[in-house]
């Protein structure tokens, strides 16, 4: 169990609320029509801040449940693996063990709440960067997180996994189930793709294929605009699953290094008199 883990936006959060406590009042805006229009204009300009923080908390929120699931999760399985060396114990011999159906029912339990929670993050995270029109830095994590969402239908689904993924769950600091793509393909439908491939002349093996696959994700190419050949490629060839706990400390990193400074700024603003006015 890796106790050291440690929620990827906690420094922001606090620094961000800790600001939000320094908003200073301003009766006199009641009093001073010119003050209104600064006033308005600077309300905007929190409500906006406020709105990506309240995000930032839910993708906390989402993160520290994870975690949780990856506790309950090695737990259940701590459990079911006493039932069956004690069950192995009292007979050796004996040819199968019958595990009590509440640890099976609370393990699916664990993994399906994993899902929706992992598909959150996937959609949140992308929509904070959408808000702040980040430059998410070429090749990192986030950058491949946010090509999948945007071009991959990313969303639970039944055991549901990237292709080349050997499970459906991740044990790791965090719960992480597996969403996009599927485990396998049904080989004579891959046949068939590859023989629609082949026949047009192309040739990759499985490394480049995947290769190709990561590069068209990550560029700046729409979905619409994809080849009829890009397409098949997709189908044919694999692509990695996101790094969700790789993707979320680049975006913290983000938030801490360069929104931040604009939550300390419309925090600590006041309202200014419109147009050279003098107060009433």
């Amino acid at each position: 169990m890796q106790s050291e883990w440690k929620n990827p936006f906690e420094n922001f959060l606090n620094a961000a609320n800790a600001e939000f406590r320094k908003i200073p009042q301003e009766p006199e805006v009641h009093s001073n029509p010119s003050l209104v229009p600064s006033f308005v204009q600077l309300s905007e300009e929190r409500s906006f801040v406020f709105d990506v923080v309240d995000r930032v908390q839910t993708l906390a929120t989402a993160f520290q449940r994870l975690r949780n699931l990856y506790e309950l999760y090695h737990r259940c399985e701590k459990e079911r693996e006493q039932k069956v060396a004690a069950e192995l114990l009292a007979d050796p011999n004996r040819q199968s063990i019958e595990i009590p159906k509440e640890l099976d029912n609370e393990r699916d339990q664990y993994h399906r709440e994993a899902q929706v929670f992992v598909a959150f993050c996937y959609y949140e995270m992308s929509t904070v960067v959408g808000l702040l029109k980040f430059e998410v830095p070429p090749g990192s994590h986030l950058e491949y997180l946010i090509g999948v969402r945007n071009k991959i239908l990313a969303h639970p689904r039944r055991d549901g996994r990237v292709k080349n993924s050997r499970s459906s769950l991740s044990i790791g600091r965090i719960l992480h189930a597996h969403l996009v793509g599927a485990n396998g393909w049904i080989p004579v439908i891959r046949d068939s793709y590859l023989a629609e491939w082949e026949g047009s002349g192309n040739r990759l093996d499985d490394e480049s294929g995947t290769d190709a696959n990561v590069r068209l994700i990550r560029s700046k190419k729409r979905v619409e605009h994809f080849t009829d050949e890009e397409i098949l490629r997709l189908k044919i060839y694999t692509y990695p699953e996101p790094d969700l706990v790789g993707s979320a400390p680049e975006l913290a990193h983000f938030l801490e290094s360069e929104f931040f400074v604009r939550v300390v700024r419309v925090c600590a603003e006041r309202a200014k008199v419109s147009g050279g006015a003098g107060d009433s």
